[in-house]
């Protein structure tokens, strides 16, 4: 893991076992105001939060401040690299989206085989842009009434043929879940990771009897306009397939 480098003007970062101390925007006010800081503590889960999203980051600052009751870590960075706002728990409220790059001259479908072969490899996965005010509230409360206790990781809006889709990439517990919704708050696709033993027999057996010697690297549960299909990664000797096969065992395969 690439070191997470913080930026010092005022005092040196110590880096604690469960917190990591930083300049504040109080600093060089301690002689004005007693009361005020020149340093905060930053909370684990803040920490990981930071470093998980914006990796190459330097913290120029941090103000604390609460909102609606909930006390919140407001975070600068450096040379115009945008704020993350983050609660106590390392739940991000609001994140700038500059630190999403898609890689130029990409289409997304090779931008996403190239996310799935790291996938593979247990490498991270790039940042997600967690931003809420881009979702309507429709959306964000058709989720949240849905899935009361998942943690958004993830948002984006997107145009297909004209209808607006808004994003919502999620984690339940140990599930991952990613939600595509229409303004109006209706999912019209739904995508849980599954493990590969848990598909249906016929799945199995269609697989087996196209493709053998075939491994699942990835399987998906995915419901699309209420039809469930399950969307694969497969690899058969040297070469790796997409396909996405029906409960009855049809397979059609992807570019």
């Amino acid at each position: 893991m690439k070191p997470f480098p913080v930026a010092v003007t005022v005092m040196s970062v110590i880096v604690l076992s469960s917190t990591l101390v930083v300049p504040s925007a109080w600093a060089g006010q301690e002689g004005k105001d007693p009361r005020r800081k020149s340093k905060v503590e930053l909370p684990a889960a803040v920490v990981r939060a930071v470093k998980d999203n914006c990796p190459d980051a330097e913290i120029a600052n941090v103000d604390l401040e609460k909102e609606a009751g909930i006390a919140l870590n407001g975070i600068e960075f450096k040379a115009g690299q945008g704020e993350i706002e983050v609660a106590p728990d390392g739940k991000i409220t609001e994140a700038p989206k500059w630190h999403v790059r898609r890689a130029k001259g990409k289409e997304e479908g090779e931008e996403k085989a190239e996310a799935e072969e790291n996938e593979e490899k247990g490498e991270a996965k790039p940042a997600h842009v967690v931003d809420l005010k881009i979702l309507p509230a429709a959306v964000l409360n058709a989720f949240r009434t849905t899935y009361p206790n998942a943690v958004i990781k993830g948002t984006s809006k997107e145009v297909e043929k004209g209808v607006t889709y808004y994003e919502v990439e999620s984690v339940d517990g140990k599930l991952n879940r990613d939600l595509l919704y229409t303004a109006d708050g209706k999912a019209v696709e739904i995508e849980v990771i599954i493990a590969p033993e848990s598909l249906p027999t016929a799945v199995l057996q269609a697989l087996g009897k196209a493709y053998p010697g075939y491994k699942i690297l990835k399987a998906e549960d995915m419901i699309k306009n209420g039809r469930r299909l399950y969307e694969l990664r497969i690899q058969v000797k040297d070469k790796k397939i997409g396909l996405t096969v029906d409960p009855n065992g049809e397979i059609f395969e992807r570019p």
